[in-house]
């Protein structure tokens, strides 16, 4: 299972939107341009390193925001779902309430 991001391993040391933390900008990139189901191999990610992200569907949170659901794998650590979500043109690693 790859390892839950700590807040030393995003962009920014501290938490951003309601405890929310802003992800990398070449991911930030990758969340804004990739088709549905889209994969990308990071050499650096919060996850640890090499990271593949795969990019599912966005859709439209009750928040309001544009969010995805991401899949992350690294060879030490394994797999991990999670969700990004869009706010002033970065993404930021949120909690999944429905896990």
């Amino acid at each position: 299972m790859a390892t839950q991001p700590t807040d030393q391993d995003f962009d920014s040391p501290s938490l951003n939107v309601e405890g929310e933390k802003r992800l990398p900008a070449d991911i930030t990139t990758f969340l804004s341009k990739a088709a549905e189901d889209e994969q990308a191999e990071f050499s650096q990610s919060p996850w640890g390193s090499p990271a593949t992200l795969t990019a599912r569907a966005p859709y439209h949170a009750a928040s309001g925001r544009v969010c995805r659901r991401i899949d992350v794998s690294t060879p030490a650590s394994g797999s991990l779902v999670g969700i990004a979500c869009q706010h002033e043109n970065t993404w930021h690693w949120v909690r999944n309430v429905t896990r």
